[in-house]
């Protein structure tokens, strides 16, 4: 399994079986769910693409304001100057967060809603594009 991720060559994340019952009917099993393919009206595909950057905004937000409370007391509050070498390492790991900030590009997450026969819609979510791809087309050629 390590080499498979390594080798990018993922397993997928769904399946189709095969009923050993006459007559023979192919069911999509992913997570919870179990469809079988005959139930499966229509696909619709997907992207979603954000930034995930609140947290790192946030703690570089929080470390350049204590790092300002800091030389503010030092400055203006009368404090000890040694306080400077802490407010020194706040502002270097709120600049340094802010930095990260703009190294995050877009992550993508790709959905496939299926609409069944019954109007329930099943979605199945994935990182991997090459899954969600794989999937539309086999169940496009079985609808």
């Amino acid at each position: 399994m390590a080499s498979a991720i390594i080798q990018d060559q993922r397993p997928p994340m769904w399946q189709i079986e095969r009923t050993k019952t006459v007559p023979a009917r192919e069911i999509l099993h992913f997570g919870r769910h179990r469809i079988p393919l005959e139930d499966i009206a229509a696909i619709n595909g997907e992207e979603e693409g954000y930034r995930p950057i609140t947290g790192l905004m946030l703690a570089g937000a929080v470390f350049l304001v204590l790092a300002s409370v800091i030389v503010f007391g030092v400055f203006e509050g009368r404090w000890e100057s040694r306080y400077l070498i802490g407010a020194t390492f706040l502002a270097f790991l709120g600049s340094i967060g802010c930095f990260e900030v703009l190294q995050i590009g877009k992550q993508s997450l790709y959905r496939l809603r299926l609409t069944l026969n019954s109007g329930e819609v099943v979605t199945f979510a994935s990182a991997d594009r090459l899954d969600v791809d794989r999937l539309a087309a086999r169940i496009a050629a079985y609808v």
